[in-house]
């Protein structure tokens, strides 16, 4: 049990001060014991490069089904034929500018 504060303002505070330092602090101040759980297991190696295969499979599978295999020249040659003379014109100032420097 405290003793009773003596007489005064700064006796009084003096006390109360160290009477709450003494007290534990709240739950939140207190440390946290180390987690107890094991780390995640590792997959096998194995497994690891047959989903890297599996999705590159299915990367390959869906290029396919969406007709992103390239090489449609007659569609290039018919919607952008407009930009031919432009991008040889990019062409030569570039290689122009090149030669300048």
């Amino acid at each position: 049990m405290a003793p009773w504060p003596p007489k005064g303002l700064v006796p009084a505070v003096l006390w109360g001060l160290s009477l709450f330092l003494n007290l534990p602090g709240p739950i939140w101040l207190q440390p946290s014991p180390p987690p107890q759980s094991s780390p995640p297991p590792q997959p096998h190696p194995c497994h690891t490069c047959r989903g890297l295969v599996d999705s590159f499979n299915k990367g390959l599978e869906r290029t396919i089904r969406d007709n992103f295999g390239g090489g449609n020249t007659a569609w290039e040659e018919e919607n952008l034929s407009k930009y031919k003379d432009s991008l040889s014109w990019g062409n030569r100032e570039a290689l122009r500018w090149l030669r300048a420097v």
